[in-house]
């Protein structure tokens, strides 16, 4: 009996439903917010045509930012 009511203390005082963050691995997250991350990679791993030219990036930011 004390038992269970231990185990009745304990489901009250422990978190629920806990979210785990994924980081840079987040499936979870608007399609804007994609394209956001996909602009920043590019940029930061000079793999794109925007490499080394700030001016092409913050166009594309302000475009993804008023896009919907």
């Amino acid at each position: 009996m004390l038992r269970t009511q231990i185990i009745k203390l304990s489901k009250f005082f422990m978190p629920k439903n806990t979210v785990t963050s994924l980081g840079r691995w987040e499936h979870r997250i608007s399609d804007k917010h994609k394209e956001m991350k996909i602009l920043w990679a590019n940029a930061d791993h000079c793999g794109d045509v925007i490499c080394g030219k700030p001016v092409n990036i913050a166009k594309n930011i302000e475009y993804i930012k008023k896009k919907d």
